[in-house]
C-alpha cells in the first residue's frame, strides 16, 4: 500500500476523537479492538468505526484479524515519529493525555521503550545483540530469517512462533532502527510476541502517558538471564 495524500492524512488528524485513538495506541505501544478504541475516544461504536476507517485509509493505522476479533495498531515507525514530532510542537489537547517530554521521560525512554510493539532502547539493543551472538538469525533470500537455533532459543522463552506466523502478516524478524542504524533492536511480529511475554510475566510495565517501559529489578534480572549482555 502506497502513502496516502497529505490532505487525507491531515484530515484524519483533524478530530480529537481520532487523535485520542492514535495517542492511546502510541502510548501503550500495543493493539486495541474497535470497542476499546470507542471507549478511549468516548464515542459510539458506529462513530468509532468511521474514525478507524479514516485513520486506516490515511495509512496511520493497520488492521489485523485474529479469529472473530479485529485489532488496530500504529501502521509504521514513520507514523510513530510523525506523532512524536507533532506532540513536541503542539499544545496539549483537552481530554487527551499526551506523553510528557521531560528529562526523566527521555532517560526512561533511552533504557526501554515500546517501538510499534517491539522492545527498543538499551534493553532492546541488548536482546537483539544477544540473539545475534547466539546465531539466532541468518540472511535469507528475502532478508533476515530465524535459524533453527534462534527458534529453539525463543521457543524456550515461551514464544509460539507457528501461532504468531498464522496470526500476523509481514516480516517475522528484522532489524528496526527507530532512531539510529547503529542502535537497532529486533522488529517484526516475533519481537511483538516477545515483548508481550515480558509484559505478561510482569518483567516490565508500560508507562501510562508515554512509550517508556519500566522494568522491575526482578524483571531486569530475568531479561539478563534470558538475553545476556554482549560486551562491545
Amino acid at each position: 500500500m502506497g502513502r496516502a495524500e497529505f490532505s487525507r492524512v491531515a484530515g484524519a488528524l483533524a478530530d480529537k476523537g481520532r487523535v485520542s485513538m492514535l495517542i492511546s495506541l502510541l502510548g501503550e505501544g500495543t493493539r486495541r479492538t474497535a470497542t476499546e478504541l470507542a471507549e478511549v475516544a468516548g464515542v459510539s461504536p458506529p462513530t468509532a468505526s468511521n474514525h478507524l476507517a479514516k485513520l486506516t485509509d490515511a495509512g496511520l493505522l493497520e488492521r489485523t484479524r485474529e479469529g472473530r476479533r479485529c485489532y488496530f495498531t500504529i501502521a509504521s515507525n514513520g507514523v510513530v515519529g510523525a506523532l512524536d514530532a507533532l506532540m513536541a510542537i503542539s499544545e496539549p489537547i483537552e481530554g487527551v493525555d499526551l506523553p510528557m517530554d521531560d528529562g526523566a521521560a527521555e532517560r526512561a525512554m533511552s533504557v526501554a521503550r515500546s517501538c510499534y510493539g517491539h522492545l527498543a532502547g538499551a534493553l532492546g539493543e541488548q536482546v537483539f545483540k544477544s540473539l545475534e551472538a547466539r546465531n539466532a538469525f541468518a540472511e535469507g533470500p528475502s532478508g533476515m530469517e530465524l535459524t533453527p537455533r534462534g527458534r529453539a532459543i525463543l521457543t524456550a522463552q515461551g514464544l509460539d512462533i507457528d501461532k504468531l506466523s498464522r496470526a500476523h502478516k509481514g516480516e517475522a524478524c528484522r532489524p528496526c532502527a527507530e532512531r539510529t542504524p547503529e542502535a537497532s533492536h529486533l522488529g517484526g511480529y516475533i519481537a511483538r510476541g516477545l515483548l508481550d511475554i515480558m509484559l505478561a510475566r510482569g518483567w516490565a510495565v508500560a508507562d501510562e502517558k508515554g512509550r517508556a517501559l519500566h522494568f522491575s529489578e526482578e524483571g531486569r534480572a530475568a531479561l539478563d538471564r534470558s538475553f545476556p549482555p554482549i560486551e562491545g
